[in-house]
């Protein structure tokens, strides 16, 4: 059996700040989505929730949810599903572009490349074909 983790949507998040509102704990919420905790945990930890017993007393309207709105949380979440984590090494127009390009045109197979390439600079990732 294969485990799949799929991303919170804007609903869930609007319910993960309703249920802290009323009082939930996030064990409660992950059991009430139906999520595991560290998911639910991860998510306030990301997002600069504060548990109400930590909260430091200020002059004004009590922050509610504990600082976590659903809203910012989302666009945080979009913003960052389109950054890629680490830059691309084969960038069209690099020393490496132009290698494999000479490669491929010797007729090698991609497979036949990566080997290569692995030879040649052990720390270049066969996923880059």
């Amino acid at each position: 059996m294969e485990k799949t983790y799929h991303h919170l949507t804007s609903e869930e998040r609007s319910l993960i700040q309703v249920s802290l509102e009323l009082g939930h704990t996030p064990a409660e919420i992950a059991r009430i989505l139906d999520r595991p905790r560290s998911c639910i945990s991860q998510e306030l930890k990301r997002n600069q929730w504060v548990r109400s017993s930590l909260q430091v007393k200020k002059r004004g309207r009590p922050a509610k949810a504990g600082g976590y709105r659903a809203v910012a949380a989302q666009q945080r979440a979009d913003k960052l599903s389109c950054k890629a984590r680490s830059p691309k090494r084969l960038m069209v127009g690099s020393p490496l572009w132009d290698k494999v390009l000479i490669l491929l045109k010797d007729r090698h197979s991609p497979e036949q490349v990566s080997g290569i390439l692995k030879r040649m600079k052990p720390n270049y990732s066969t996923s880059l074909l």
